[in-house]
């Protein structure tokens, strides 16, 4: 179990400014920590995504590499992978790509995937 500091807080233009962008995957780290904790018998996650564009991934990528779990993520095959995706595949993300790989499409190949895989979840992010 590997958990994520205190958030840093600075005073911006008298405002209160939480920067878990220091964090990869920023905020959404911290959720997918306590996704993670809450499940200890789940040894891979699964995410059948739609968009290439959002931080889940790495999120989702780095909280389970950094707890020893496997994240296996199903997303549209693309010409060149977003850095999004690159970064959560440099994080250890088993990525499948999926031709014609709309939303629907994505999450039913995950969800197959994980009736096939023992020990496994979908994430339901």
């Amino acid at each position: 179990m590997n958990k994520v500091g205190k958030p840093v807080v600075v005073r911006h233009d008298g405002f209160f400014v939480v920067r878990d962008d220091y964090i990869d995957g920023g905020t959404k780290y911290r959720g997918a920590q306590a996704l993670i904790d809450s499940m200890p018998d789940v040894d891979e996650f699964v995410y059948g995504g739609g968009s290439a564009y959002g931080f889940a991934q790495i999120a989702l990528a780095k909280a389970c590499k950094d707890n020893g779990k496997k994240f296996t993520m199903f997303l549209a095959k693309r010409k060149v992978l977003h850095p999004c995706t690159a970064r959560a595949v440099h994080f250890g993300c088993n990525l499948i790509e999926v031709k014609m790989g709309m939303l629907s499409v994505t999450q039913s190949r995950a969800r197959k995937h994980v009736e096939a895989t023992d020990r496994s979840a979908i994430v339901p992010m």
